[in-house]
């Protein structure tokens, strides 16, 4: 059963999705368990702005307020680090004119009340295969260090800027027999050009589709925290009326995800209050208990 810990800590989620203030009551938390649970879903920079307010003025928070501020700090910098960046990256791109896709964390970031506080370890994006090598000797000439420990994914790093580098966004199996690199390689055709620029932006439906997927993925050989279903309930929060919802639900059925789908709209629902608008599975309680202490 969730206890006020665990409660906190998603009341904290759903009221920073809605612009609300965070209400506490102090006794009820063991500050110690959830300032571990803060740090190891990577949300330090959101819990800080949820709760400078309502710790205020209480000396024995202080500590908590403490490491809560400048973990909130270091997301901030590292962030507008990581835009300056990319930026940059951008106009070397352009003007060589390769095409690159941004997709994942640097794209869901614009959805968040304040997008310097979707944490992200590496900004992705994609490319064409055959600009494989030209992107690997301007990414060298830049200064980046290149390594890489799969065919699919390169990586570079330089100062506090990681990127990962696709010609794939998907490209580990799941267990339903689907051939899912295969369809999200459509990704181009789903993508729209920028003027000036050789960015190219993705179409929010078909990267609501990839998040799905990729959720489902992390899940299967990873587990998952609570972050990317944050990113779906802001992502339907704040696009979700220009989204093609019966488009969305017949490529779900498709990709037989539609269940997984259902079931991930019931849990936003229950947890912060916003759900899809596809059909909601139905939870039992035992189900969502389990499910939500192995976000935890």
């Amino acid at each position: 059963m969730m206890d006020s810990t665990h409660q906190l800590y998603l009341t904290l989620l759903a009221d920073h999705i809605w612009g609300r203030k965070t209400v506490v009551q102090p006794d009820l938390v063991d500050w110690v368990r959830l300032q571990y649970i803060i740090r190891i879903q990577s949300m330090s920079g959101i819990a800080y702005v949820q709760l400078r307010d309502a710790l205020s003025g209480m000396p024995e928070h202080a500590l908590f307020l403490s490491d809560l501020r400048n973990r909130f700090a270091a997301e901030v910098f590292y962030a507008v680090c990581r835009k300056e960046d990319f930026s940059a990256l951008e106009a070397v791109l352009t003007a060589h004119q390769i095409a690159f896709l941004p997709v994942k964390g640097s794209v869901l970031s614009q959805y968040y009340p304040v997008w310097q506080l979707r944490t992200m370890g590496d900004v992705d994006f994609l490319i064409h295969t055959e600009d494989r090598a030209r992107v690997d000797e301007l990414m060298r000439d830049l200064g980046y260090t290149f390594f890489s420990d799969t065919e699919a994914v390169w990586s570079y790093d330089r100062d506090v800027n990681h990127y990962e580098i696709h010609d794939h966004i998907f490209y580990e199996p799941m267990a339903n027999d689907f051939d899912y690199q295969g369809y999200f390689d459509g990704a181009w055709e789903y993508a729209r050009s920028l003027p000036g620029v050789t960015r190219f932006e993705v179409d929010e439906s078909f990267h609501f589709l990839y998040l799905i997927a990729h959720t489902a993925k992390h899940i299967l050989h990873k587990g998952s925290g609570f972050r990317p279903f944050v990113d779906m309930a802001l992502m339907v929060q704040k696009v979700g009326e220009r989204m093609r919802w019966d488009w969305i639900t017949s490529e779900l059925e498709r990709l037989r995800l539609l269940k997984f789908a259902e079931t991930c709209s019931a849990l936003c629902e229950r947890w912060f209050g916003i759900g899809f608008p596809i059909q909601t599975g139905k939870l039992s309680e035992e189900f969502f208990e389990c499910v939500t202490q192995k976000a935890f």
